[in-house]
């Protein structure tokens, strides 16, 4: 049986990070050690596309036949004498804060190559990691990693991008609609009557403007336009919309 046991260690000072590395390496060790599990495989690099830099440590270990399996490996570590004291880099050394995962059912390569993601090249990555805690991997099998990992890494990047350009531009086609509405659309020329009569007057000029925008749009969603348009700009109430649905 083997646990992939997952470190995220927020770094406090960038200058520091072989001691972050070496703390959380000597922890590991002595975690596995008092649990009885063997250390089989473990990585590690630094992410720093996010709001805080952490590095992430990851490892595989063996458990042997004759030791219990723990349902909550985290409260058990949390239990463990070395929780409350261990190794530390240097006397003065200001334990960082450190997120624990575990993993039963995983996929190896994605566990060990996972840490390595965002170096684009083997140059960058050594440049980072400490390779005395790199465990039980080759140069070669830690290079394969390190570009499949990166390789996931960048698809993903670009698809958050191509969401997030898609969210600006659905944000901006909003704010151009809005503002053709608000051009078109006063107070004194809103028909009276019920609050249908104001949707549909609203959604004639939105069915102009897409028109003289030449945009496509959604039969629909012309309803849910409409009415979001006249709420936000204060023209109907919460009650008007609730007359509207016939609650």
């Amino acid at each position: 049986m083997e646990v992939a046991i997952n470190y995220t260690v927020y770094i406090a000072d960038i200058a520091k990070v072989e001691d972050y590395i070496e703390y959380i390496a000597k922890r590991h060790n002595e975690t596995i050690n008092e649990l009885g599990y063997t250390l089989k495989y473990s990585s590690h690099g630094i992410h720093r596309n996010a709001s805080r830099h952490h590095i992430h440590y990851h490892s595989i270990n063996v458990i042997p036949e004759d030791k219990k399996i723990y349902k909550i490996l985290n409260a058990k570590i949390k239990t463990l004498k070395m929780y409350k004291k261990h190794t530390l880099p240097y006397q003065d050394f200001e334990i960082p804060a450190v997120k624990i995962s575990y993993h039963y059912d995983f996929n190896e390569g994605a566990i060990l190559g996972y840490p390595l993601k965002e170096y684009e090249n083997n140059k960058i990555m050594n440049l980072d990691i400490n390779i005395g805690y790199i465990y039980n991997i080759s140069e070669i099998h830690l290079e394969e990693l390190r570009a499949t990992a990166n390789k996931i890494y960048q698809n993903k990047m670009k698809e958050h991008e191509k969401q997030e350009l898609k969210k600006m531009e659905k944000t901006q086609q909003k704010k151009d609609l809005y503002s053709y509405l608000d051009k078109v659309i006063f107070y004194a020329e809103i028909p009276e009557g019920s609050v249908n009569s104001v949707v549909v007057f609203t959604i004639k000029h939105i069915l102009k403007y897409y028109k003289e925008n030449n945009k496509n749009f959604s039969i629909h969603q012309l309803k849910n336009v409409a009415v979001n348009y006249l709420y936000f700009k204060e023209i109907i109430t919460e009650l008007n919309i609730i007359e509207y649905i016939n609650l």
